[in-house]
């Protein structure tokens, strides 16, 4: 994953599909944390796949987007 190396207020997790459809996830404060809550958010939904419950969104990837000085920004990828 790479990200932006410059001072981030705080990073936003969002779940992408194939088709265009997108879910936010989570706020980490860490590139670190960011890969670990898209990781933990993929395993719950294979879990739910699993159990025949409705994981929802299927993501193809999890975009990274960067808040800094009131902006927003992509910052990353991260492929599950």
């Amino acid at each position: 994953m790479t990200l932006v190396t410059h001072s981030i207020d705080w990073l936003l997790v969002v779940a992408e599909a194939e088709d265009g459809g997108y879910e936010p996830v989570a706020l980490a404060s860490t590139p670190l944390e960011a890969e670990e809550l898209a990781c933990s958010d993929f395993a719950r939904r294979l879990r739910l796949l699993e159990q025949d419950g409705d994981p929802g969104l299927c993501p193809h990837l999890y975009r990274i987007w960067a808040r800094r000085q009131g902006r927003y920004e992509s910052a990353g990828e991260i492929l599950p």
